[in-house]
């Protein structure tokens, strides 16, 4: 497909006024003009032909570094092919991308979903409790900060997620408080 839009975009570029000339006389400004874009057009079209489809590590790849420079319309729109491969990775860097918008339902929506496709979806709880605790229902923050706490305390410093845990309790904490004071 690609090789066809570009075959008719470089038939058009012969087509137009002097393309008749450029290829009668070699020495023509026309005709310069028209080899080098046949072959930059060539170039790039062999180069997409190679190219293989993205993955889905780099749709993840790609909307967690729009995530870090805080381009939450960005991320969102890298996801969106990408929505079906990978639902839980999807949604927790969805819900991120929603709850830096400020849109407090579809973030709870987004998160809310991750945590049902895996039951230990750590991340996806803590951004869930730290979006409520900023911009959403500080009941339902004060809940999460509460099963985070008690999961803390099961673990015991113990288990794989113990920094984990310790760091969400953080963060989910001062989202509480820097919204109550």
């Amino acid at each position: 497909m690609i090789r066809t839009i570009l075959g008719m975009a470089i038939a058009a570029m012969v087509a137009m006024p002097g393309g008749a000339a450029a290829q009668t006389n070699p020495n023509s400004p026309n005709a310069a003009e028209a080899a080098l874009a046949n072959g930059y057009l060539r170039d790039q079209n062999e180069r997409l032909a190679a190219q293989e489809a993205p993955s889905g590590a780099s749709f993840t790849v790609r909307a967690s570094a729009a995530l870090a420079r805080k381009d939450y319309a960005g991320a969102l729109a890298i996801l969106r092919p990408y929505k079906m491969e990978q639902p839980l990775a999807y949604r927790y860097l969805a819900g991120v991308a929603y709850a830096g918008l400020g849109d407090a339902d579809a973030a709870r929506k987004q998160l809310s979903a991750a945590m049902k496709f895996r039951a230990d979806a750590l991340r996806a709880q803590v951004a869930l409790g730290e979006m409520e605790g900023r911009i959403g229902d500080l009941a339902a923050a004060n809940a999460i900060l509460a099963d985070l706490r008690t999961q803390q305390g099961t673990c015991a410093g113990a288990c794989r997620d113990a920094a984990e845990l310790a760091d969400g309790v953080a963060r989910v904490s001062a989202a509480i408080l820097q919204r109550a004071g």
